[in-house]
């Protein structure tokens, strides 16, 4: 049989984001967000301006790219992990991931963003002229009222700029939530969402992804600018304690790959929040050190010492250069060595989360539910710290954990 043949007459090559995606993109829309060996994903609309989404022409384009797929690949799909053979779909499926991508305005600077770095960027416009923005609300209310979206479809913000200083972002937020959309944040945390913080929004339905790439306020300044390093695990504890899920990332470069860095970060991981931890590489990488691989392990076996969970891996590594790090990662953390924390200390900083969340759901009850129903920590008795009572309304995050970014002497060593 050719390689180029289908297996059966039901099948073909695509991927979900191929079937039922949808990407707004500087100026255009997308297929889907994921860049992979340094390829940007397909196109299905040139020159978009807002407003509602041209269907019958995103539908041609989408056979096109499904049809090259069959037939040696389309050129911006070829080599992504995400082309597998399916099923094919008997119609046009309402879009059931849609990312918000089209915002670059961000109040950081990045070393290692493109963004700040390529000459074409669309954050460095010809002088005199303003960034180019076009709004998503009223495409976003034309897709929930033709039916085009799908109840439970799952909401990508982020692209490159942050999203949460969007015009738009907070209305946009609040109607996807209403329409009961799955939501995903990629930010820098520097700011936190009034919705989320008013409790207009349900959190289970929020996840947030902040890469923090530093484990002390110094490093932070010289990745990103701003020294704004302890202001962002205060917001990811705030989100975590709001309920939201929540992913702190580190993509892992030569000047903060430091085991000081990376332990670091893994402490105020413990103490703020708990988050979920990613290791991952340079979106721009194309040969990557075996002193960068020596970080991740070090990061991923750290990370496991401290009884955080841990992934290995994120947009960067969806290519055959992330799965050959991976593979070279898990071979030198098999035979890396990182001293244990105390395990007294790690169940103490366990359960002052356990508590810390347990008085926010609290929190979020209506104040009748509050006056009948009054707040009792876990069970277990813990020491804090002497003259801080967390019932009394003490916050773990400032109160007994001291500042992101110090040592903890007797946590981690």
């Amino acid at each position: 049989m050719n390689s180029t043949e289908s297996i059966s007459d039901d099948t073909h090559l695509s991927c979900a984001y191929l079937d039922s995606g949808l990407s707004f993109g500087f100026s255009k829309v997308f297929a889907c967000g994921i860049v992979h060996d340094g390829i940007h994903p397909p196109v299905l609309v040139n020159n978009f301006k807002g407003g509602p989404i041209p269907w019958d022409f995103v539908q041609a384009a989408r056979s096109e790219i499904i049809r090259q797929n069959q037939n040696g690949g389309h050129p911006n799909c070829k080599g992504c992990a995400h082309l597998t053979r399916r099923k094919k779909a008997s119609r046009p499926l309402p879009v059931n991931w849609l990312g918000i991508q089209h915002w670059q305005g961000c109040n950081l600077d990045c070393n290692y963003c493109s963004l700040n770095t390529r000459r074409s960027s669309p954050r460095r416009p010809p002088a005199g002229t303003p960034l180019s923005y076009y709004k998503v609300g009223e495409t976003i209310q034309s897709l929930i009222a033709e039916k085009q979206l799908d109840a439970n479809a799952v909401i990508d913000w982020g692209g490159g700029g942050e999203p949460l200083l969007m015009p738009e972002f907070d209305s946009a937020f609040r109607l996807l939530a209403r329409w009961g959309a799955e939501q995903w944040l990629h930010t820098n945390a520097t700011v936190f969402p009034a919705s989320l913080k008013k409790g207009a929004i349900d959190p289970s339905r929020v996840h947030v992804i902040c890469s923090l790439d530093s484990g002390t306020r110094e490093t932070y300044r010289r990745v990103k600018g701003p020294d704004l390093y302890a202001r962002v695990w205060q917001n990811l504890h705030a989100y975590s304690l709001a309920g939201a899920e929540v992913y702190a990332k580190y993509i892992v470069l030569p000047d903060n790959s430091s085991r000081l860095d990376l332990q670091s970060f893994v402490n105020d991981a413990a103490r703020f929040g708990r988050p979920i931890l990613i290791g991952d590489i340079d979106l721009k990488t194309r040969e990557v050190s075996d002193s960068i691989v020596e970080a991740l392990a070090f990061l991923q076996r750290a990370a496991q010492a401290a009884r955080l969970r841990f992934q290995l891996g994120g947009l960067c590594m969806h290519s055959a250069l992330g799965n050959e790090v991976q593979r070279r990662v898990a071979l030198v953390a098999s035979t890396m060595h990182v001293e244990e924390p105390e395990p007294e200390s790690v169940r103490e900083l366990e359960y002052l989360h356990k508590v810390a969340v347990s008085k926010a759901k609290w929190q979020r009850r209506s104040w009748i539910k509050r006056t009948f129903h009054r707040w009792r920590p876990p069970q277990r008795s813990c020491k804090l710290t002497p003259g801080k009572s967390f019932a009394a309304g003490a916050s773990p995050g400032r109160d007994f954990c001291g500042q992101p970014g110090e040592s903890s002497p007797g946590i981690f060593r």
